[in-house]
């Protein structure tokens, strides 16, 4: 195959992928993790999923440079928030860079990693919860002001009515007076 630039030939092809290991749900309320799936070979190209094709060599620099740009795409993961069967679902990324040049990093500065990651979710969580039991509570007080709000109404509804009765009995009153004189005044005629 044959490039516009001179230097760039297929004679070499540095592949970056990602390959998923496992999926944990959290159960909020009980603060416990289940395991919902697990990678049957984590070495296998079966779930792997390309995300970068070079036409390059591999070097130690080629090697470096595309982990300080997917360490800073890691960092940028944000928690994702939705809605299912109408339940609040928060997911949570995990990356670690785990093999580069086929040869697995040190594990102590994996689990180390992985250490923090876990409480960086917890500590994500714990403010996706504070949100969510705010936005509850805003909720909850927009919902009593609407309760306080028809109740207030329904009083000067019932204040009106009151009033527009006592009128009609006066205006009643007064006619009922004179009838009552005009049949005085033809009684006496």
């Amino acid at each position: 195959m044959t490039f516009e630039d001179p230097n760039i030939s297929d004679t070499n092809l540095f592949f970056t992928s990602l390959v998923p290991l496992k999926l944990i749900g959290v159960n909020q309320e009980k603060k416990e993790e289940n395991l919902l799936w697990s990678n049957p070979k984590p070495t296998s190209t079966l779930f792997c999923r390309p995300l970068k094709l070079q036409f390059t060599m591999e070097t130690k620099k080629t090697i470096l440079n595309e982990k300080t740009h997917f360490d800073k795409q890691i960092e940028k993961l944000q928690l994702l928030k939705t809605t299912i069967h109408m339940k609040n679902v928060f997911i949570q990324y995990s990356l670690s860079m785990t093999m580069l040049d086929g040869y697995k990093k040190n594990t102590k500065k994996l689990q180390a990693r992985k250490e923090e990651d876990k409480e960086a979710r917890k500590e994500e969580d714990k403010e996706a919860r504070k949100e969510e039991d705010k936005e509850a509570r805003k909720e909850e007080d927009k919902e009593a002001r609407k309760e306080e709000d028809k109740e207030a109404r329904e009083e000067e509804d019932e204040e009106a009515r009151k009033e527009e009765d006592k009128e009609a009995r006066k205006e009643e009153d007064k006619e009922a007076r004179k009838e009552k004189k005009a049949g005085k005044s033809n009684n006496e005629s």
